[in-house]
């Protein structure tokens, strides 16, 4: 049986003949730096500090693909100004944590320190991007 989420992953003693993938920086990252694998590009708009010889799509002439995966802590709306404050200094504190952080970087994870605002741009930019690429793919849910 192969794996399918955890860094050993990408194996050509499970799926010989596989040639390209796209999956998270965590789960490549040793065998790209050991050389079982080939790094082609990143999905990021910016080179990955895991792997920075690894180009970006757009550096490697792929325009407009540019795709990144995120993680971001959020509350019930209507939540008290204070206490989101708080759970935002909490959250950060326990990012800047030489424990996490190591762990973090070692998993490919790029920690961004930015204000609750950013996050909820994120959120609302990505959604309307995401849609779009829906209607224009015609998608419909099963």
């Amino acid at each position: 049986m192969c794996p399918t989420g955890a860094a050993p992953w990408p194996s050509t003693t499970c799926w010989p003949g596989i040639w390209r993938v796209w999956i998270n920086i965590g789960a490549v990252t040793d065998h790209v730096r050991g050389g079982r694998l080939r790094g082609l590009a990143v999905s990021a708009p910016r080179r990955a500090a895991a792997l920075p010889e690894v180009p970006t799509l757009e550096e490697a002439g792929l325009r407009n693909l540019a795709a990144t995966g995120w993680h971001g802590l959020v509350a019930p709306a209507g939540l008290p100004p204070a206490i989101a404050a708080r759970l935002h200094a909490a959250g950060q504190a326990a990012l800047r944590r030489p424990d996490v952080a190591e762990r973090l970087a070692a998993l490919g994870v790029e920690v961004l320190d930015e204000p609750p605002a950013a996050l909820e741009r994120r959120i609302l930019t990505d959604a309307e991007r995401w849609a779009a690429v829906v209607r224009r793919a015609g998608i419909r849910p099963d």
